[in-house]
């Protein structure tokens, strides 16, 4: 069975959904599974996202970047790998003011897969995506023009990914139909 796999490129935090209980403290969370859920449920309802962004990789993101400590707290970037390679899969999310602020075509590892991608790594020179989370560094000019570092923050899933050069950057084999991005 093929398990539904999704990338999260994590630039922000979403503090849990406390609700009140009989305890003495108003802010112990009642059940944070269940809080959490629902914050994610209403969220993405009203962010409108249902007809471009997977539910289940979004409440995956959403749940994950609580853990990661990061500057910008208000902004996520999810891909969705369940997508193919010609559909819009990258999607930068503004959770503050929640709103999609940009969606784009997002190509994978050469070695990852055709259209889908369906195998992914940690090693060097395997020239396939990582998994997981990850947050920003620093940018830089490259060969494939203005690049944006990235860390990966999960052992054994990502960690290699400075290492590995995974990086965000402009490509001329990602392109829409006619009209390259």
């Amino acid at each position: 069975m093929l398990l539904r796999i999704c990338l999260y490129l994590f630039l922000l935090f979403l503090p849990a959904n406390y609700t009140t209980t009989r305890s003495s403290s108003p802010l112990i969370p009642a059940d944070p599974a269940a809080a959490m859920s629902s914050v994610c449920r209403q969220l993405y309802a009203d962010m409108q996202l249902d007809s471009m962004v997977d539910y289940t990789a979004f409440e995956q993101a959403i749940t994950g970047a609580q853990a990661i400590e990061r500057r910008n707290k208000d902004i996520i970037t999810l891909i969705d790998f369940t997508k193919p390679s010609t559909e819009e899969r990258l999607y930068v999310l503004d959770i503050r003011h929640k709103r999609l602020l940009f969606s784009s075509l997002v190509s994978h590892g050469k070695n990852s897969g055709g259209n889908y991608a369906t195998s992914f790594s940690n090693k060097v020179n395997s020239y396939k995506s990582s998994l997981g989370f990850f947050v920003t560094e620093n940018t830089y000019q490259g060969k494939n023009g203005y690049s944006l570092v990235l860390n990966g923050l999960e052992k054994g899933i990502n960690d290699r990914a400075k290492e590995r050069a995974i990086v965000v950057h402009g490509a001329n084999y990602c392109y829409f139909g006619q009209y390259l991005l």
